[in-house]
């Protein structure tokens, strides 16, 4: 029930004002070039999985010392999991190492990925009009691949290594918490191009630098969440989610903040200079990445699980876009 939500999102956008900027681009001939780059990010995803899967291998049975056949169960089909699973794993590895092993690869499968859409979005796609059209046509793609093998009954069980960045703590909803986050991301993709087109932007480079700096909360910022949290956090909170455990740290989401205006910063002054503001928002940049991050590290606290990564794009590019100049 919970894609209702992002989808009723899109269908607003794509049909408010009939005529307007989204709907004129979604109204427009097509062509082969948003198939082709579709085509051609699949490709590149699919040695992306080839790459993490052989690292979470190394990861867990040679740097951590799991036995095969408990890697073979982690990374296996979560639906008959009773919740004993996770306790024999914590008996045998300890609940640190297994929540540091579990953020070391999660967090590398996150940084990886979302290196690699944000240069195939900035490089790849010319325009925002082409870079709307070929996010609209991941979603189903991405969205009927993960649900086909989520049971692990589908496909020869090829879930086994699409599903590599499970959460071991998330016990039998493991790999059905990657189906949402999934769906909400790519759907948030297409969202943020929606408002982009939208925005009307005549400079195509204002357009993909506002989508870049939006990025850097979710790139940067959810990973060193997980990573402080995991390796340092000592004060917890609840949070609402399907999983066996539910909790985040305040040491995690002061992370979040952080590394997020940090990595702003630097993208920003790194395009512009150190030596001046650019005019490019109505405020100093440093006061709108700090209002931005901190609604950021917010955001990715209060949000239902599975859904932190959407609402950390989409409401970025919102924040930035309303402050600029």
């Amino acid at each position: 029930m919970s894609f209702v939500i992002p989808v009723s999102v899109i269908v607003i956008l794509s049909t408010q004002t009939i005529g307007g900027p989204v709907h004129g681009t979604l109204g427009s001939t097509w062509g082969w070039e948003p198939i082709q780059k579709t085509i051609l990010y699949f490709a590149l995803w699919g040695f992306k999985e080839v790459f993490l899967n052989i690292f979470k291998y190394w990861l867990m049975v040679h740097a951590f010392g799991m036995a095969k056949e408990d890697y073979e169960l982690i990374i296996g089909p979560r639906s008959g999991w009773t919740g004993k699973e996770v306790d024999v794993l914590c008996k045998t590895y300890g609940r640190k190492k297994i929540k540091i092993m579990d953020a070391i690869n999660r967090r590398l499968g996150h940084t990886v990925i979302n290196i690699f859409r944000i240069v195939f979005y900035v490089y790849l796609c010319q325009d925002n009009e082409i870079r709307l059209k070929t996010a609209i046509l991941q979603l189903p793609v991405i969205s009927t691949l993960k649900i086909l093998t989520e049971s692990g009954s589908r496909l020869s069980d090829i879930g086994r290594y699409i599903f590599q960045g499970s959460r071991v703590f998330d016990g039998q909803y493991g790999r059905f918490n990657l189906v949402v986050v999934n769906f909400w991301a790519y759907a948030g993709r297409i969202i943020m191009f929606q408002l982009l087109v939208r925005a009307g932007h005549t400079d195509q480079g204002k357009g993909i630098f506002l989508f870049g700096l939006a990025m850097m909360p979710l790139l940067w910022g959810d990973s060193f969440g997980e990573i402080i949290g995991s390796f340092f956090g000592k004060m917890t909170f609840q949070v609402y989610g399907l999983g066996d455990v539910n909790t985040k740290t305040v040491e995690g989401t002061f992370a979040v903040f952080l590394s997020s205006f940090i990595a702003q910063l630097v993208l920003f002054y790194n395009i512009f200079g150190l030596s001046t503001d650019s005019g490019f928002f109505v405020l100093h940049p440093a006061i709108v990445f700090f209002y931005t991050c901190v609604i950021a590290a917010v955001v990715e606290s209060a949000a239902p699980r599975s859904t932190d990564n959407f609402f950390l794009q989409v409401l970025s590019l919102l924040v930035l876009m309303w402050s600029m100049s």
